[in-house]
């Protein structure tokens, strides 16, 4: 039982069995660990978006277009095998300087690379 995460400790305590039956995923990876935060980022930055009004809405936006944009950056160096690390470190690299100025391009490039990748 001390394997699970306290989440399924507390449903085994509830259900009265022994042990943990559900699956538990660890994260494997620093980049897995880098995209689940900037998940995170997305949703806070999409609440602030939605929850503003006035002059900082235009911000915000612009915002919530950078951290998709870096959430999408972070998925392909999780999900990228170990031998492209080095191409998809350099490629994103480039595609985060090109954050500021074009988030939807570097949305579209990088579910590129995915396509290409799992295709």
């Amino acid at each position: 039982m001390s394997s699970c995460p306290a989440f399924h400790q507390s449903l085994v305590i509830v259900g009265n069995t022994d042990k943990c039956t559900a699956p538990c995923r660890h994260r494997e990876s620093a980049a897995g660990v880098q995209f689940g935060a900037s998940l995170l980022g997305v949703g806070l930055a999409a609440t602030a978006y939605h929850a503003s009004s006035g002059k900082l809405r235009k911000h915000l936006r612009k915002l919530d277009y950078w951290s998709i944009s870096l959430s999408t950056t972070a998925a392909v160096r999780a999900a990228l095998p170990a031998k492209s690390q080095a191409r998809a470190r350099l490629s994103s690299i480039g595609l985060l300087a090109l954050v500021p100025f074009q988030p939807s391009a570097v949305t579209a490039i990088n579910a590129s690379i995915a396509q290409v990748e799992f295709a």
